[in-house]
């Protein structure tokens, strides 16, 4: 139904397009190309609360998101317009995986809202290639541990000037203030420069204003977190290797509630990650065809209790949702460079003293095979966590291995499903006992018209 009304929603718009008068327009013009997309992807998850608890809770439901995007197009310009729903289906309330869900989305329900709506060029500055938009906009730097925008759109300008000899410039701005349905309030500005001399390298800088009420890692912050952040990112692919890396710095400060606001906690972190992936056929394991064999090793710095400073590694805008879950490192986990998939009410949602997060991760995937006449693509992964500082806890988070199945029925209909056992690591240990492992089970399909 919610499907439905989007659909009809978006040809009313389409239908609502004035039409020109040809008496008026004598010579013929170039016409405008208006392309409508709707996306369905209902799924299921099922598995067993992690917790430093005794008595833990199972989740099994269902839920939906769908988009209905429109564009309308009159070369080198574009209008964007897409609304979206997120509705939970069998559940009372919302279970631990959507507890802490990013501030900026609407709860699940029967509401549609706008997710992204701006105004986009793309042509030239002289004989340099030249893209802007403007409004709320998708956003995104490197694999999303500074900059995301978590799947909904951030209002603010996007701008970029390739060819300036061997340089080409990306400029950011926005503000989640005036994107959000809550309470999240982070203005930030960021500049990429990039050059491509054996590889791709790119040095960005974003400077960062968070007001949002939100407790950090020494406590509950008033009035504003300013931090800068300096990145380093280096890319080499061909067409089967791939290596790319990311080295970021954090400086800044905050004032803690109760405090003298003059008094600034100062915040010194850093975060890296080096991923890489070869695309080869196995021996003995032909029939599979070429397989992608892939690791990815992510590190956020965390806080050492013998100094003044805040040290654990934290960007509010970093890729950690998509709506509907947590997405990140693991299926359970969904673990970031400094936090996870919400176990304890800490900020982070690790066992109280842990900060930073560290992980170590390897998996392959097949090339599209056959079985019964269907495009199949298997994979496999394990993860392991483990929190990078510590105040007496174990630092061991637990271990992750998961294998996963995914088809593209049609260029319409596609379809995924997983399996996966999480280890509990002794940083969750009850009374010097591990937690029993956790078993889940993830499903979805998405259908998709144009």
């Amino acid at each position: 139904m919610i499907l439905a009304a989007l659909t009809a929603l978006a040809v009313s718009l389409v239908n609502a397009q004035p039409q020109e008068d040809a008496a008026h327009h004598p010579f013929e013009e170039a016409p405008s190309t208006i392309n409508m997309s709707v996306m369905a992807e209902p799924a299921f998850y099922s598995w067993s609360e992690l917790s430093t608890s005794t008595s833990r809770a199972d989740f099994a439901y269902f839920i939906q998101r769908s988009h209905v995007h429109l564009k309308i197009a009159e070369e080198p310009w574009a209008f964007n317009f897409r609304m979206d729903n997120i509705s939970l289906i069998g559940g009372a309330g919302l279970p631990q995986p959507l507890t802490n869900i990013s501030t900026r989305y609407q709860k699940p329900g029967p509401n549609v809202f706008v997710s992204q709506v701006y105004l986009g060029y793309e042509g030239h500055w002289g004989l340099r290639p030249f893209i802007f938009s403007a409004g709320s906009i998708p956003i995104g730097a490197g694999r999303g541990i500074l900059l995301d925008d978590n799947g909904l759109g951030i209002f603010g300008l996007h701008a970029a000037l390739n060819d300036l000899g061997p340089l080409n410039l990306e400029y950011y701005g926005g503000n989640t203030e005036t994107s959000s349905s809550n309470n999240e309030k982070v203005a930030f500005n960021y500049v990429n420069i990039s050059a491509k001399r054996m590889g791709r390298w790119a040095l960005g800088f974003l400077s960062q204003i968070d007001k949002s009420p939100r407790t950090l890692n020494k406590g509950l912050v008033y009035g504003k977190d300013r931090r800068n952040y300096y990145s380093l990112n280096y890319e080499q692919k061909s067409k089967n290797f791939l290596f790319h890396s990311e080295i970021i710095r954090s400086e800044g400060g905050y004032s803690l509630a109760g405090t003298n606001p003059h008094e600034k906690i100062v915040t010194a972190a850093m975060a890296m990650l080096f991923e890489g992936a070869w695309k080869a056929t196995l021996p003995r394991l032909e029939f599979l065809g070429p397989v992608d064999l892939s690791f990815i090793y992510v590190q956020g710095s965390g806080d050492k209790s013998y100094t003044n400073k805040d040290e654990a590694y934290f960007a509010p805008l970093a890729g950690r949702f998509d709506g509907a879950k947590r997405t990140g490192f693991g299926r359970l986990m969904g673990a970031s460079a400094f936090d996870a998939l919400a176990s304890t009410t800490t900020w982070n949602g690790l066992p109280a003293g842990l900060t930073g997060v560290t992980v170590y991760g390897v998996s392959f995937k097949t090339s599209p095979f056959r079985i019964l006449s269907l495009p199949i693509n298997f994979g496999a992964a394990t993860h392991t966590f483990r929190a990078t500082q510590s105040t007496g806890l174990s630092k061991d988070l637990g271990a992750e291995w998961s294998i996963e199945a995914s088809s593209e029925l049609s260029e319409r209909f596609r379809a995924k499903a997983c399996l996966f056992h999480f280890t509990p690591g002794m940083a969750y240990k009850i009374e010097n006992v591990r937690p029993e492992p956790i078993q889940g089970v993830q499903a979805a399909f998405s259908l998709s018209f144009e």
